[in-house]
């Protein structure tokens, strides 16, 4: 159990740590995370907790079966190592008692963490796609519906050729000895502004198309 809210933020930051996981949500109170059906629970355990850096997660070990009985188990780990010590001891009974019913049932084996709602999974994600996730910009790398578009590149074109023509005509009558060398001079700035607002949007497209690519490979 890992003390981040948004699952697709911190499947992005697995994804960045190389860490193939199943993350899913718990209702404001954190998200679960588990290897995938053939993943090594301890590699996603050390993986995650070295992603999280000095923030603790709770790793719940279970044996439970519905025929056997079984137990529960509660340790913390910090920067990819388990904690020792008074202060890291957990009680599991304590641990699931403030959590939804959902993380006891999975404790239980009754529900998988991606049956959960809103589970999402850090396997296939690029470096792009990942990054875009982990900073909480995931429906602009997937690309899906409604997701922000970044501005288009059209309009500062189009006002910085309408500068470039303002420029133009202005330095024409300067050279004609009727111009104003400050209308020339805004003219000029427009131009400036309008062509690098225009390649900043034109810029901020290709990456999100690249990330769109990214998320699709």
């Amino acid at each position: 159990m890992a003390p981040v809210a948004d699952a697709g933020r911190l499947a992005g930051a697995l994804a960045l740590a190389r860490v193939v996981a199943v993350v899913a949500p718990l209702d404001g109170r954190g998200c679960l995370v588990a290897p995938p059906s053939d993943g090594d629970p301890d590699a996603v355990v050390r993986g995650a907790s070295r992603a999280l850096g000095p923030v603790p997660v709770v790793v719940l070990r279970s044996d439970v079966t519905a025929a056997t009985g079984g137990s529960v188990r509660a340790e913390q780990w910090r920067r990819g190592r388990r904690e020792e010590g008074a202060d890291a001891v957990r009680s599991p009974g304590l641990v699931l008692a403030g959590l939804p019913d959902a993380a006891e049932r999975v404790v239980h084996g009754a529900v998988e963490v991606a049956d959960l709602p809103g589970a999402t999974s850090s396997a296939g994600l690029g470096r792009v796609a990942a990054a875009r996730a982990a900073a909480g910009r995931t429906g602009g790398a997937q690309g899906g519906p409604g997701a922000p578009r970044p501005p288009s590149p059209v309009l500062p074109a189009v006002l910085a050729v309408a500068g470039l023509l303002v420029l133009l005509l202005e330095v024409a009558q300067l050279l004609a000895g009727r111009g104003s060398v400050l209308v020339a001079a805004v003219a000029l700035l427009g131009v400036v502004l309008g062509a690098t607002a225009a390649l900043r949007r034109r810029a901020a497209a290709r990456e999100d198309r690249a990330g769109s690519s990214d998320a699709d490979a």
